[in-house]
């Protein structure tokens, strides 16, 4: 009787140790696809980092450039120039998206359009028809 007992007990240690081998095994593996994770995810910030300081170089390289060429002495105001016919470009560029989306909802006529279309180009050209 005692020997039944025994082996009884035995049995279901043998069934314990297998449930928690299985466990183990189970976190090992968990464990180690963790560790891929996570270095897939330091690589990748790596890389993240890298990528985002060449665009923030790149990015002050360009603004040092645009300021050397604003203080340039040989340029004088034409750098301002520049900047003045930006303006009235994009100026005119508004005017005539604002003219485009009117047109298709057919709130304005096509010759009001263009008087409107012709002062905005002569104020960007200075007055010139």
């Amino acid at each position: 009787m005692i020997t039944e007992q025994l082996l009884a007990e035995i049995d279901t240690l043998k069934g314990k140790l297998l449930e928690t081998q299985k466990d183990l095994s189970f976190r090992r593996d968990l464990y180690a696809l963790q560790d891929q994770l996570a270095d897939q995810l330091r690589k990748d910030l790596i890389e993240a980092r890298a990528e985002a300081k060449k665009w923030k170089d790149n990015h002050d390289n360009q603004v040092k450039i645009n300021q050397l060429l604003r203080d340039r002495p040989d340029l004088g105001d034409r750098a301002k120039s520049v900047d003045v016919l930006i303006k009235q470009r994009e100026t005119l560029a508004k005017t005539v998206r604002v003219y485009l989306d009117t047109e298709r909802d057919g709130g304005i006529l096509y010759s009001d359009a263009l008087s409107e279309l012709q002062e905005a180009l002569a104020a960007v050209k200075g007055g010139e028809a």
